[in-house]
């Protein structure tokens, strides 16, 4: 986040709509790492049932 608002304030002179900026970017970051994390997790806890009903170990 720190790199894309010092990237938007040379861009735009404006250091408001360049923390805007910043924090949005950063919060897409967030939701992509939160979305991959909820997948893994499901695989995971699938793999794990599947296993258990399997009864192997």
């Amino acid at each position: 986040m720190t790199s894309r608002f010092g990237d938007r304030v040379g861009q735009v002179h404006d250091p408001w709509a360049a923390f805007t900026d910043a924090v949005g970017y950063g919060s897409w970051v967030v939701v992509a790492v939160l979305l991959i994390g909820a997948v893994v997790a499901l695989a995971l806890s699938a793999r794990a049932w599947r296993v258990m009903v399997a009864g192997g170990a």
